[in-house]
């Protein structure tokens, strides 16, 4: 289910980096683990939404 989310993520526009964070994956660059201290909420909520309507419309097929 993860794989496939992330692919269709993908396919749907949403940016790596923030497919990343939607699904918590361990972020180990220096950047980001120490420095970046945003919570891309806005970033990940715009995705999920992005993503719900993807979903709306397969289930309607």
């Amino acid at each position: 289910m993860r794989r496939t989310a992330k692919t269709r993520m993908g396919e749907i526009g949403i940016d790596k980096t923030v497919r990343d964070r939607v699904q918590n994956h361990a972020l180990t660059d220096v950047s980001a683990k120490h420095y970046d201290r945003w919570d891309y909420m806005p970033e990940k909520r715009e995705a999920l939404l992005k993503w719900a309507a993807c979903l709306i419309t397969i289930d309607q097929k």
